[in-house]
C-alpha cells in the first residue's frame, strides 16, 4: 500500500469516524487526526502532500478576535468554542479565516479554571490520555487541566465531542490534497 492509498483510507475512516455519537468512535478520530498532521514532519498529510507543494488552508472560527475574544477577555471560569470552532456549524458571529496548519492549532478552544487550550491540546489529550491511540495518564499542565473537566455532550466527554468540528475543519482543509491525488489517479 502506499502512502497515498493509506492516506485515502485514513481519510474516509475520519469522515465515518466524525459523523458519530459514539465517544469509542470520536476517540478513534482523534488518533487518525494526530496521525495525519499532529505528528510533526512524520504527519501522513504533510508526507503526501510534499510532492506536490501545496499549501494547506485551515478556514475557522479564530478566537484571538470577534466574539469569542470578548468572551475569552472576560475570563470565564469555563468556556468551550465546540461546534462554534466550524465556520459551518458557528451559531454566532465569529471571526472565519483561513490559517495555517500551526495558527489552527493553536487557536484556543477551551478555557478551564482560567486556563486556556489549544485545538492541539484537544486532539492530543484525546489521542494519548483518553485512549484514541494510548490510554494513559496527562504528562503535561494542560492534559492535567482537561482531566478536570466533567463536562459532557449526552454521554460524550466535551473533549471527544470537540473532536467533530475539529476533524470537519481539518477535512475541508486537505479536500485540495484529496482532488490532487484523485487527478493524479486518472491519469
Amino acid at each position: 500500500m502506499t502512502n497515498e492509498e493509506f492516506y485515502q483510507r485514513t481519510i474516509k475512516d475520519l469522515q465515518s469516524k466524525i459523523e458519530s455519537e459514539d465517544e469509542y468512535q470520536l476517540l478513534r478520530a482523534s488518533a487518525l487526526i494526530r496521525q495525519l498532521l499532529v505528528d510533526g514532519d512524520v504527519s501522513l498529510a504533510l508526507v503526501v502532500k510534499k510532492p506536490y507543494n501545496l499549501k494547506l488552508s485551515f478556514r475557522y472560527n479564530n478566537t484571538k478576535a470577534g466574539y469569542s475574544a470578548a468572551i475569552i477577555a472576560t475570563n470565564p471560569l469555563s468556556w468551550s468554542l465546540q461546534d462554534g470552532l466550524d465556520p459551518e456549524t458557528l451559531i454566532t458571529r465569529g471571526e472565519i479565516i483561513d490559517g495555517t496548519l500551526d495558527d489552527f492549532l493553536s487557536n484556543i478552544i477551551l478555557i478551564h479554571n482560567s486556563e486556556y487550550l489549544s485545538v492541539k491540546d484537544v486532539i492530543t489529550y484525546a489521542a494519548n490520555v483518553m485512549g484514541g491511540v494510548h490510554a494513559g495518564k496527562a504528562k503535561n499542565t494542560n492534559h492535567e487541566i482537561m482531566e478536570t473537566i466533567s463536562i459532557k455532550f449526552g454521554n460524550i466527554a466535551a473533549a471527544a465531542n470537540q473532536i467533530k468540528s475539529i476533524g470537519r475543519v481539518i477535512l475541508r482543509a486537505l479536500e485540495p490534497l484529496n482532488q490532487v491525488i484523485a487527478d493524479k489517479a486518472k491519469v
